[in-house]
């Protein structure tokens, strides 16, 4: 072991965290038993700072009507296979009640970019009618990026956290795979510093996985959170790390940088050690094996999906229909991934 990879791994399991540039170092020049000891020391920063809690929640997508063309994406508005929906208030307060009535207690709204129909004033709306019928969620949202006002107003209305993934950080590869108003590299990369001077607290990031080289995507996502930090005081409060799935009426499109799940473990694992108090998500994209190994194993993760649906109306109205953003590998409800996470020790949160 090179002194400088020694020196990083002792200074990341004294939780002080790591430079991105100290993170990738690791990634370039780690060994396999070195390895080990990130595994290890990435379960014990876990443990110290978060205990054994698990926190839960469910995505609910109310319109899949979108102005990209994001060449990835079920939504995305040259696909004419899938039926397109915006839900009304009552259609969405019936997805609502059924998340609330399944045990969820955190549920993430999400849509495609649409200005009209994901508007902040129309999310605002639905949130008030959350509270109106009694349905105390904790209200994460993602959609497109939006200016310090709009944020503003979503604060009032109630979302506690809004996360939004820059895709890829390869500009190139970036402008190949979107058309649309979503092109707008800077934009997007600056919303979530927007969210912040707007109010809201808590925000998350993300990559998509595949898209660009990981090791580059993965750099410029830290850089992006130590952005934040120098910026706004604060470091993004969850990491997501989606890896590419196959979307309903998408068949031309496929991953360029395809990521493993040795790599997918490693990534959260370095993640840990170099951000030791932020949340990692892990999605019910993954399969419900990689799921519960990730878990059993202690890695980093914090945050998990489950009993989830990518479409409008899917969990009330049209379960039948196979026509969500992406498809999904873990279709067990919430009760049965609670069961199993509470078998490997962990405590539930909702």
């Amino acid at each position: 072991m090179s002194s400088e990879l020694n020196h990083i791994l002792e200074k990341a399991g004294k939780g002080n965290g790591l430079l991105p540039e100290e993170a990738v170092e690791i990634f370039d020049h780690a060994s396999l038993p070195e390895w080990e000891r990130v595994f290890q020391t990435a379960c014990q920063l876990t443990r110290r700072n978060f205990g054994k809690e698990l926190i839960f929640f469910a995505p609910l997508y109310f319109s899949n009507r979108c102005v990209n063309d994001c060449r990835y994406c079920g939504f995305r508005r040259s696909n004419l296979e899938i039926a397109r929906r915006v839900l009304s208030e009552e259609e969405f307060f019936s997805e609502a009640q059924s998340l609330w009535d399944a045990g969820h207690r955190t549920v993430l709204l999400i849509a495609g970019e649409h200005p009209h129909d994901a508007s902040a004033a129309r999310i605002a709306s639905y949130v008030g009618q959350l509270r109106e019928r009694g349905l105390s969620f904790f209200v994460m949202l993602e959609i497109a990026p939006l200016p310090i006002r709009d944020y503003e107003l979503l604060r009032r209305a109630g979302v506690k956290q809004v996360l939004l993934f820059q895709e890829t950080y390869d500009r190139s590869v970036y402008e190949q795979v979107h058309d649309g108003p979503k092109r707008n590299y800077e934009w997007r990369r600056g919303a979530m510093a927007r969210a912040l001077q707007g109010g809201i607290k808590r925000v998350g990031l993300g990559a998509l996985l595949g898209l660009g080289d990981y090791r580059e995507d993965f750099l410029e996502l830290l850089r992006h959170a130590w952005q934040l930090r120098n910026s706004c005081g604060v470091f993004p409060s969850t990491l997501s790390f989606p890896r590419l799935r196959p979307a309903f009426g998408v068949t031309d499109f496929n991953p360029p940088h395809p990521v493993s799940d040795d790599t997918l473990r490693k990534m959260m694992a370095v993640t840990r050690l170099a951000l030791p108090f932020t949340g990692i998500v892990l999605t019910t994209r993954e399969s419900p094996e990689l799921r519960d190994y990730f878990l059993s194993r202690e890695i980093g993760v914090t945050h998990v999906s489950a009993g989830s649906s990518t479409q409008p109306g899917g969990y009330s109205l049209y379960k039948e229909e196979p026509e969500g953003q992406f498809s999904m590998l873990d279709s067990r409800p919430l009760a049965a991934v609670a069961k199993q996470v509470e078998e490997m020790g962990y405590t539930p949160a909702f």
